[in-house]
């Protein structure tokens, strides 16, 4: 896949403007050492302007360092301390400035905006891991896609975004939701309450009813990480699978204004605008960022003079900055989004249906008596606050509030006949609150720390199934069933993951979180049969087995608790700065619950949590100062106490339905190579 810069004019203007100012930029003017800044030595510099604090750095290092002032005004620069090279003490110093810089020949830096970069090879830094890490260190399985990246290529959403990603998929149950390592997010069996795969935004957790149709539009994003294979240990909860880091753009004291609009065939519409500013100098600053995107489809009802795949999609978003100190800085983010998503599934042709309308038109038609749709309303807060304690150690405080609405109906059968109906609609309250000690040493990176979640849920379901012709009749019979359920469910944890340099070379992975769940479930449920009464003359068996389809339910409360110990260990070799090979294992699981039976909605089946540890190599290699990279893992995964789909051995069971048992072992391995080379700044091919 090859991706094309279209904006030559605006980089040739950006370097005229670079030489313009040139004269007046600041810069540190020591004698070019390329050695020397390629060593590393241990430095501490508080938090500062950011002008100042690269002059500081050139000056410890011996290393020439040109940024013009326009650039670097009223820009503020993190504390740094540890035992860094020079390139990696420049690197921290632009995170989350906008900016990067380029290496020259003799050694040299070079400050630019990350927008107009006239050299490849600008590093990557990942901010899903419980400590800031270059892309090259991590040794999960993360492929980075970049807030430039997304502008440029460019991508509408996260479902455009994973298109690039190795051994992730668009999930194929009506395209809604992620698959990774051929893991669907539902689970392989549809079996489980709670997902295998999270989605993050800013930290914040996506209930797993709305993750694949929540506040995930690519507009004004910084950064996308998708990590393949267990995260339990990293993120926690629902992520034996793995998960998905949006991180949005924060809020610059340096104003801008941005806008898009396309318009294209079959109802496309999108308009998008974000901007933002420093309100009171170095102290508060905003961004306000909103998009809206709606097309009609591409399957036509004639039944019901409408498309069945249509999309409207509405994202926006408020970010707060405030600074009270050099030490401490707080970002707020209040997102509201709206989804509207038909089911895009387009029967056979051998059912009749699903043809094209012409030979010149890609729009098929579907004609079904039910409209069926996917529709999701999120609201979400989250508090970010870091706080640096001294050189070595600082806090971080991450609270989360979603709340989240999901409803749905789906035409089962997707045909002129009401055979087969099913409504859903849940509401989902979840907090979240993280605390983060992190620790940085010579030779030890070290986080540690707490997470809380409560999660509230009520959901309601209708399901009617025609059952003519599994019993043999000329006329509809209907098998309908009623559930609603409330549950509430707590999450504690508490976590320690880190690196711990042995020599030179040899470095030592580890990790650990001891994770604690318990909920409560209250479900109620019926079933009837229709037409009721029954038609006279039907078979005794029939009469029989529909007599068995009526039940009326009482209130039933089931509560549970559930436990694990999730260890990590690894070990990291790095025989140079630009190539490490490592080998970690680690324990994920998701918790158990309780599903209502089936055959009796009257009761609830319990079901035991499952459990699977990955062993995984990697290797991270670079070249070309940095503009070839090419990273690969290999991994092998033990999966037990799997959460299956049972089909349940009464009536029900024989026409598909059925419940979540423990009752499968699996076994997943495989590799995953990625391959990255930035030509030009005009120019990057991937693989």
């Amino acid at each position: 896949m090859f991706a094309k810069s279209m904006g030559s004019t605006r980089i040739s203007l950006a370097k005229a403007v670079l030489c313009a100012v040139s004269s007046i930029a600041i810069a540190s003017h020591a004698a070019p050492a390329m050695a020397q800044s390629a060593s590393s030595q241990q430095i501490a510099i508080d938090a500062q302007p950011l002008d100042l604090a690269l002059v500081e750095v050139g000056r410890r290092y011996g290393v020439s360092i040109t940024a013009p002032g326009s650039l670097t005004r009223n820009k503020r620069a993190p504390r740094l301390d540890g035992n860094l090279t020079a390139e990696q003490a420049v690197r921290r110093l632009l995170i989350g400035s906008g900016l990067t810089y380029q290496r020259t020949a003799d050694g040299s830096f070079i400050i630019t905006p990350m927008a107009i970069v006239e050299q490849a090879g600008a590093k990557i830094t990942v901010f899903g891991q419980k400590s800031i890490q270059d892309i090259q260190d991590v040794t999960a399985s993360v492929s980075v896609t970049t807030g430039e990246e997304i502008e440029r290529e460019p991508l509408a959403d996260l479902y455009d975004i994973i298109e690039r990603v190795p051994n992730v998929n668009r999930q194929t149950q009506n395209g809604i939701g992620f698959a990774i390592r051929g893991i669907q997010n539902i689970g392989p069996a549809r079996a489980g309450t709670g997902p295998l795969l999270t989605v993050f935004v800013d930290d914040a957790p996506l209930n797993g009813d709305t993750s694949g149709l929540g506040p995930t539009g690519a507009w004004d994003l910084e950064q996308v990480e998708v990590y393949r294979g267990p995260q339990s240990t990293n993120f926690g909860r629902n992520t034996l699978a793995g998960a998905i880091y949006l991180r949005t753009r924060d809020p610059s004291y340096d104003w801008d204004l941005k806008a898009r609009a396309e318009i294209g065939n079959f109802g496309q519409r999108w308009g998008a605008i974000a901007f933002g500013g420093g309100v009171v100098d170095d102290k508060i600053a905003f961004r306000i960022a909103a998009d809206y995107r709606e097309t009609e489809g591409l399957t036509f009802n004639p039944l019901l003079n409408s498309f069945n795949d249509n999309t409207e999609v509405w994202n926006t978003r408020l970010k707060l900055r405030f600074d009270p100190s050099d030490d401490l800085s707080i970002i707020t983010t209040t997102t509201y989004a709206e989804t509207l998503v038909g089911p895009g599934v387009v029967p056979l042709p051998a059912q009749g249906n699903g043809e094209l309308q012409n030979a010149n038109d890609a729009v098929r038609e579907a004609p079904s008596n039910g409209g069926s749709f996917f529709e999701s309303q999120n609201i979400l807060q989250t508090v970010n606050l870091n706080w640096e304690v001294n050189d070595n150690l600082s806090l971080q405080s991450i609270t989360t509030y979603q709340e989240a609405d999901f409803a749905s109906e789906n035409d089962g059968d997707l045909s002129p006949e009401p055979d087969n109906f099913s409504d859903n609609f849940n509401e989902n309250k979840t907090f979240t609150q993280e605390a983060r000690l992190k620790y940085e040493s010579e030779n030890l990176n070290l986080s540690f720390g707490a997470f809380y979640s409560n999660i509230k849920s009520q959901g309601s379901t209708t399901l009617s199934v025609n059952l003519s012709e599994f019993l043999g009749l000329p006329f509809p019979i209907f098998t309908n069933q009623f559930g609603n359920s409330d549950a509430d469910r707590d999450n504690y944890a508490l976590f320690v993951d880190g690196e711990y340099d042995l020599s030179d070379t040899l470095s030592l992975i580890f990790g650990f979180r001891y994770d604690d769940e318990s909920f409560t479930s209250t479900n109620i449920g019926s079933s009837t049969v229709t037409p009721s009464p029954l038609p006279p003359g039907l078979p005794p068996f029939v009469v029989g087995f529909l007599q068995t389809l009526e039940r009326t339910g009482e209130p039933e409360t089931v509560s549970g608790s559930y436990n694990a110990a999730l260890p990590k260990a690894g070990i990291r070799w790095r025989p140079k700065d630009d190539f490490n090979i490592a080998f970690v294992a680690q324990r994920a699981y998701r918790a158990g619950g309780s599903q209502l039976n089936p055959d009796n909605p009257t009761l609830q089946i319990p079901f035991e949590p499952e459990y699977l540890w990955n062993y995984e190599l990697s290797s991270r290699a670079s070249f070309l100062d940095g503009r070839l990279t090419w990273n690969n893992n290999i991994f092998y995964s033990r999966w037990t106490d799997m959460q299956v789909r049972v089909f349940s051995e009464g009536a029900l069971g024989a026409i598909g339905f059925g419940f979540t048992g423990n009752a499968g072992k699996a076994e997943l391995y495989g590799a995953e190579t990625e391959l990255n080379f930035e030509v030009d700044s005009d120019f990057t091919a991937y693989l």
